[in-house]
């Protein structure tokens, strides 16, 4: 079933799937696009180039199997297999989707190392480095690819885990959130351990766990102000900074005792 999804004004920007429809005379950009309605909420799909074809190029005359073969030799999708049925997942999909938390939840098998190698044995090597950032155009200076370590993508808590080695990305899922918070748009904020962490080092006067159950209530409690994807760190830090200043402000101050006089002075 087709879903509605977002498309940000960078993707019509980005040169690397320009070059690669160039490259192979196909319609990679229209159909990797497409391919994100037929995608579940985590950005899963089965991989079936057929029915694919019907969701995203359903007038085109082409053979759908080399488009999502271009799509994932440049690691814009991954291939991966589970119990003899083959899958595909968006690496980047959680960078670049806000899904509506009532979407129905995955049914499809989570990608894993070993499904992604099981699928990958017949994989052609890539011609090009992956392009890293599979919805927005990569301007100059801005970052650079890791190659032969493991790195990690920092986001919201969907983030994706990338283990780099060369031009192979296999791409797993991050540890789940250790906190959610709600969103205008109705989807989920994510939290993780690390942003708890550093947020606790930073405000250490501060129950940082209590303060984002805390914020969690305020927020279901008054849903016309939650914040957007972009606002809610601000908020977040906000919120943090004045309860340490309320702690500082409540801290009882210690009592000195009056100076005892000296001798000389009775």
């Amino acid at each position: 079933m087709a879903r509605i999804r977002t498309i940000k004004p960078e993707f019509f920007r980005h040169g690397g799937l320009f070059d690669a429809e160039q490259e192979t005379g196909l319609p990679l950009r229209l159909a990797f696009a497409g391919l994100w309605t037929a995608c579940d909420k985590e950005g899963r799909f089965l991989w079936r180039p057929r029915e694919l074809k019907l969701d995203c190029l359903p007038h085109d005359g082409i053979d759908f199997s080399r488009v999502l073969d271009a799509l994932r030799t440049r690691g814009f999708i991954e291939k991966y297999s589970v119990e003899g049925v083959d899958y595909g997942f968006v690496p980047s999909w959680h960078r670049h989707q806000a899904v509506n938390n009532r979407e129905t939840p995955s049914s499809l098998p989570c990608p894993s190392k070993e499904s992604i190698e099981s699928a990958s044995l017949t994989r052609e090597p890539s011609r090009e480095p992956r392009v890293d950032d599979a919805s927005s155009t990569r301007l100059e200076g801005k970052g650079r690819e890791g190659k032969g370590k493991e790195h990690a993508k920092s986001d919201d808590a969907s983030n994706m885990l990338e283990l780099t080695n060369g031009h192979d990305v296999i791409a797993l899922p991050a540890l789940p959130p250790v906190a959610t918070l709600p969103l205008v748009d109705g989807s989920e904020h994510g939290i993780s351990k690390q942003q708890v962490a550093e947020w606790s080092a930073a405000f250490p006067a501060v129950d940082v766990p209590q303060q984002l159950a805390s914020m969690r209530a305020w927020l279901h409690a008054n849903p016309t102000r939650r914040k957007t994807r972009k606002g809610v760190a601000q908020f977040v830090v906000g919120w943090l900074q004045r309860s340490q200043d309320k702690g500082r402000a409540a801290a009882p101050q210690t009592m000195q005792r009056p100076a005892r006089p000296r001798s000389d002075e009775l």
